[in-house]
């Protein structure tokens, strides 16, 4: 019997729809899911006979999702630096010196985001998730936790057979937990959440072309973009973010996390609006507590735009894979 643990996932910079010749850059996951889908149907057809004859064929589709406990990655391996770019786009990279390597991701508006290859030795033949463009990824914090887990889903274009073995390196980068946490705000003021996670969406859709090929022809990835925010704290200090909420005017926010080598993590939302605000309720003997969510465009009115930093060792732009000098 094969235990899962034993298996292994493997990611590579692609060009949309080509599966890649080999794959060096591991990735830890903690789940990997890369199925078929398709709709098989009787039709009913009038043949004198209650039996059915024929079936439907549709489109073969494919909607890959992993998640991984999250670090900031390093020279070698993969990282939420891959689908950092795949879903935003952009990978402004800067050599920070000491081998350290700075990359800033911003929304990518004029082009399809960088697809990304998936090799696992999950199946009785080894295979890869071939175009993959990363949908959402949504990190969970919770105060008591020891790991931040990140969940990546997306569309693919088909799978395909890489039979070899493939010889993977795995990151050195220790995992980052919400204790590493040094910088949380909203509103420029610190604030006390006990639970966080954010979601970021780029809404996507298949296309698919008449014609030989039961696969889809392309992923449109771009259709709308946002990024949202829920949190559970203790109640605030005063009602200015209540009164931002009640106004529907915008506040601000930042997350920031930093590893024990120095290296971090660095959520920048200039501009969002809280779009539900619950609590705080009186209920028995408990802590007064608030429960709130908000949304985010990729940049405030002023031009401004979101942004996520990573510093880590890793000296290759993720969207295109060039060499950062």
């Amino acid at each position: 019997m094969d235990i899962s643990k034993l298996k292994k996932v493997g990611v590579d910079l692609a060009t949309f729809g080509t599966p890649s010749g080999s794959f060096t850059r591991g990735i830890y996951v903690t789940n990997f899911s890369d199925n078929a889908s398709q709709s098989v149907d009787t039709i009913k057809e009038t043949t004198g006979s209650l039996a059915n004859k024929r079936v439907t064929k549709s489109g073969i589709d494919f909607a890959p999702s992993l998640t991984f406990a999250l670090d900031v990655g390093d020279d070698d391996s993969a990282s939420i630096g891959d689908f950092l770019a795949s879903v935003l786009g952009l990978d402004t990279g800067t050599d920070e010196g000491g081998g350290d390597f700075k990359h800033i991701f911003k929304v990518l508006s004029s082009i399809e985001p960088p697809a990304l290859n998936i090799w696992s030795d999950k199946d009785t033949t080894n295979k890869q998730a071939v175009g993959l463009r990363v949908g959402s990824i949504k990190l969970s914090l919770g105060a008591n936790e020891g790991m931040i887990p990140v969940e990546v889903t997306g569309i693919s274009q088909k799978n395909s057979d890489l039979a070899s073995d493939q010889t993977l390196v795995f990151s050195g980068a220790p995992i980052l937990t919400p204790n590493d946490a040094t910088v949380i705000k909203l509103g420029g003021s610190d604030v006390c959440f006990e639970s966080l996670e954010i979601t970021i969406t780029r809404e996507q859709e298949s296309v698919r072309c008449i014609g030989a090929s039961r696969y889809v022809s392309n992923v449109a990835s771009g259709k709308s973009f946002r990024i949202e925010l829920t949190a559970t704290g203790l109640q605030f200090a005063n009602e200015t973010e209540y009164n931002k909420f009640m106004a529907t005017t915008s506040s601000s926010f930042e997350l920031k996390i930093v590893d024990s080598d120095s290296h971090y993590i660095h959520i920048v939302i200039p501009e969002m609006f809280y779009n539900t605000w619950e609590g705080a309720d009186i209920s028995g003997s408990d802590l007064l507590r608030v429960n709130i969510g908000a949304i985010a465009n990729d940049e405030d009115n002023s031009g401004t735009p979101a942004y996520v930093e990573l510093l880590n060792t890793y000296g290759k732009r993720y969207d295109t894979g060039a060499v950062i000098v």
